[in-house]
């Protein structure tokens, strides 16, 4: 999400053509980092039985923001010069940095924490996400996925 702000305060101050380019690049490089890595961690986190539906969810969410951003730039139109265009592209800079604040409280991926040695970290984190005891079953089997 920081280059995504990056590259949203780059579109934003352009004053050229190959200014924006270069914004519009390194946003795009943020959104797809973005795209690609939070199904992987979210699916890490939900409940087996939930896991496709709130994935997908997260699809369906991008979507909206599309639709919500078009309608934006459309209402946008109205208003003329170069504010009309400077603002919907900094106004993502908005969500980009809600993101970054809020990814502090996110606990980190159980994966991630067996991979480095600290498997009693990741019995934590899957315990807190589930609400179960380190020797429920569910929480023993998502233990030996993981480390299988």
């Amino acid at each position: 999400m920081t280059i995504v702000t990056i590259g949203a305060a780059l579109q934003a101050s352009a004053f050229n053509v190959s200014h924006l380019i270069v914004g519009r690049i390194v946003t795009g490089v943020g959104t797809g980092i973005k795209t690609s890595t939070v199904p992987s961690y979210q699916a890490e986190l939900c409940d087996r039985k939930e896991r496709g539906k709130l994935v997908s969810a997260e699809v369906l969410f991008v979507g909206v923001g599309i639709v919500l951003a078009y309608w934006f730039d459309f209402g946008m139109s109205y208003v003329g010069g170069p504010i009309a265009w400077r603002l919907p592209l900094a106004f993502q800079i908005v969500f980009s940095l809600s993101v970054v604040v809020l990814v502090f409280a996110l606990p980190e991926s159980p994966r991630w924490l067996f991979n480095h040695g600290r498997g009693d970290e990741a019995i934590g984190v899957l315990c807190a996400v589930y609400d179960l005891q380190p020797e429920d079953k569910y929480i023993r089997d998502e233990r030996d996925a993981i480390l299988e």
